[in-house]
């Protein structure tokens, strides 16, 4: 592609896509979620897509998964640039159809796919609780919301913001993609630009929404609370990184601290402290009471310890802090906030067993459960879908 963008360009495509990267992203603060108006407001010399990391400006080179994000994103763009829901097809994101692009119609499109994948990012970011371009565990998913955010039109609709935002939890919760990706893929960028071009209905998703946490053996309660171990049935590590981040989506107080704001942008470089890590809420270093040593726990995939359900960002500095005491010698110290949040309840005891934590993790996740659903809702009910028409 490199060297067809050369024949009708004198200026190197990977050098124009690194241009492309460092402009300041366009930020459109009418279609930010309430939740996020406050920590969106905060920022100063934003770029969605040098925070989210498409670009490492030390050693001067573009991510992987950007580069293939926008070889799908440009080849779909050139092939369909009209947005026509059945005129995305599986062939398009092949790679011979992506050498088969016409030299000139890749030069005219490189800026607005770089401004599509930004879009994205921003979307990512104020959205869904992604700080990193890795914590992006689908690449498809970053591909469907850049070809929809390279309409104008879409990118500056929060109603489309909402039904994409319903549409991300849905997916990512039901593993809509956790098989057959590439046809799964096509089907529903084709469902989503048919709701938004067309006003077609959204029975669709509506019936994606009642798999969230659902889906048999990817997301149900027994595979989470490690009832399906026998049958070695085992919840994959994303889902415990998608429950973390759908958490990080709102910002929220830390640990310990009310006055600090923990959210997709709240780390700041100049301070390790302020990082976000993944902690098992119920410390692995807390079972050794029952005969067991952490480090075994925390290789032990048949450990309901090491649940997705059992996991929460919370600071470096409060990581720090909690290391390998038990739920009951920190859970006094954690504000009221937080531990709302968390969906922590008080152990009686440390000496909690299997039982005890599944029972913990259990009232967990039909919290969790109960939460994205409602979100989910609440986003669909304000997507106004309906009101959509092809001009």
């Amino acid at each position: 592609m490199t060297a067809k963008v050369a024949v009708v360009s004198s200026e190197g495509l990977y050098q124009r896509l690194i241009k492309y990267i460092l402009e300041p992203t366009e930020i459109d603060k009418n279609v930010v979620p309430e939740r996020m108006e406050a920590e969106v407001a905060k920022l100063t010399n934003y770029n969605a897509s040098l925070r989210l990391g498409c670009y490492n400006e030390n050693n001067n080179t573009i991510a992987p998964k950007y580069l293939n994000a926008f070889l799908d994103v440009i080849s779909l763009r050139c092939y369909n640039p009209d947005f026509i829901p059945r005129e995305y097809k599986l062939d398009y994101i092949k790679q011979d159809k992506i050498l088969d692009l016409n030299p000139e119609n890749i030069n005219q499109n490189v800026e607005i796919v770089c401004k599509g994948i930004d879009r994205a990012s921003f979307f990512l970011q104020t959205r869904c609780g992604i700080r990193k371009l890795s914590e992006v565990n689908n690449l498809f998913i970053l591909v469907l919301l850049a070809c929809i955010f390279l309409k104008d039109k879409w990118f500056h609709d929060k109603k489309v913001h909402n039904l994409l935002e319903a549409w991300y939890w849905c997916v990512i919760f039901s593993g809509e993609f956790d098989k057959d990706q590439n046809r799964n893929f096509i089907k529903n960028i084709q469902l989503l630009t048919k709701s938004l071009v067309d006003s077609q209905d959204i029975e669709w998703l509506k019936n994606m929404k009642s798999m969230i946490l659902n889906a048999p053996n990817y997301s149900d309660k027994e595979l989470l609370l490690y009832e399906k171990v026998d049958d070695e049935r085992y919840p994959k590590k994303n889902l415990a990184d998608y429950i973390c981040q759908f958490l990080l989506s709102e910002p929220c107080p830390s640990m310990f601290d009310s006055e600090e704001v923990m959210s997709v942008f709240s780390e700041k470089t100049k301070s390790d402290n302020t990082s976000l890590e993944a902690h098992h809420i119920i410390p692995l270093g807390s079972v050794k009471k029952i005969g067991q040593v952490s480090g075994a726990l925390r290789r032990d995939v048949r450990s309901i310890y090491n649940s997705p359900l059992n996991f929460i960002y919370i600071t470096k500095k409060d990581n720090n802090s909690i290391s390998d005491k038990s739920v009951n010698d920190y859970i006094q110290e954690i504000t009221s906030e937080a531990r709302s949040r968390l969906m922590l309840t008080k152990f009686q005891n440390d000496e909690y067993n299997d039982d005890d934590v599944k029972d913990f993790l259990s009232e967990r996740f039909d919290r969790l459960q109960g939460l994205i659903r409602n979100r989910v809702g609440e986003l669909l009910a304000n997507s106004g879908y309906s009101s959509y028409c092809s001009n």
